[in-house]
C-alpha cells in the first residue's frame, strides 16, 4: 500500500524520476517538453522557458500506456535543480478519470523505483 499523504522534506509525497512526454499548451501554440521526475501532486518540466512563479499551465502529459491526461498546473519553481534547468509545477486542475490515472503513473513509477533501491538505502531514505 502507497501513501501520498507522507511528508517528504517541505513535499506531501516523495518525488521519482520519470521520462514523460508533456506538452505546453501556451497562447495557442503547442510546445513538447518532458518531465525530470514526478511526485503525486506535481512534476518537474525539464525546459529552458522563462515563466513567473504563481502562473498557471495548461499541459498534456502522455502517461506510459499511452493515456493522454490534461491539466492545468501552478508553477512553483524556476530554475536549475538536480533533475536539469527547468520548471517546478504543482497539479492545480485535473478531471477525476485523469486524477486516477495520474496517481496510477506515480505508483507505479515509485513502486519500480523502490524495487531498485537496496534495502539498506531505502530504511534510511
Amino acid at each position: 500500500m502507497f501513501t501520498t499523504t507522507m511528508k517528504v522534506g517541505h513535499r506531501a509525497s516523495q518525488r521519482v524520476a520519470a521520462m514523460l512526454p508533456v506538452t505546453w499548451i501556451r497562447a495557442g501554440r503547442r510546445a513538447g517538453c518532458f518531465t525530470g521526475d514526478i511526485s503525486a501532486e506535481g512534476m518537474f518540466l525539464r525546459t529552458e522557458a522563462e515563466v513567473e512563479p504563481g502562473s498557471l499551465m495548461h499541459v498534456e502529459v502522455r502517461v506510459p500506456g499511452g493515456e493522454l491526461l490534461t491539466m492545468f498546473v501552478r508553477v512553483r519553481f524556476v530554475g536549475r535543480t538536480e533533475s536539469g534547468r527547468g520548471i517546478g509545477v504543482q497539479i492545480y486542475v485535473i478531471s477525476e478519470d485523469d486524477q486516477r490515472a495520474w496517481t496510477r503513473c506515480y505508483r507505479r513509477k515509485l513502486a519500480a523505483h523502490a524495487a531498485t533501491v537496496p534495502a539498506t538505502q531505502a530504511v534510511s531514505a
